[in-house]
């Protein structure tokens, strides 16, 4: 059985990593979202990052759109490690 390298990396080795490149966006997202001092250097006057915006609300009262944006941040994050699971799952289960 052989096959040409391309054709190899993508119906053998990109299955076998797509969750984990799922799971790493994931982490990588819910990390910038969460990392406020690098986005207080990073924003600029014209463009605020969420966590910018959310910080200075959170320091005084909880509100219920903080609550709200950080229950589908949380979702979003389960979301996609559920979703990642399935991929993992179809994959282990085809071979």
């Amino acid at each position: 059985m052989r096959s040409r390298a391309p054709l190899a990396g993508w119906e053998v080795t990109l299955p076998l990593l797509a969750p984990s490149i799922v799971v790493g966006g994931l982490l990588a997202f819910v990390a910038s979202v969460n990392e406020l001092v690098m986005s207080l250097f990073l924003a600029s006057g014209r463009v605020r990052t969420l966590p910018t915006v959310v910080w200075p609300q959170v320091r005084h009262e909880v509100r219920p759109d903080v609550a709200a944006t950080s229950g589908i941040l949380l979702f979003v994050s389960v979301a996609a490690a559920l979703a990642a699971l399935a991929v993992w799952r179809r994959t282990t289960r085809a071979r």
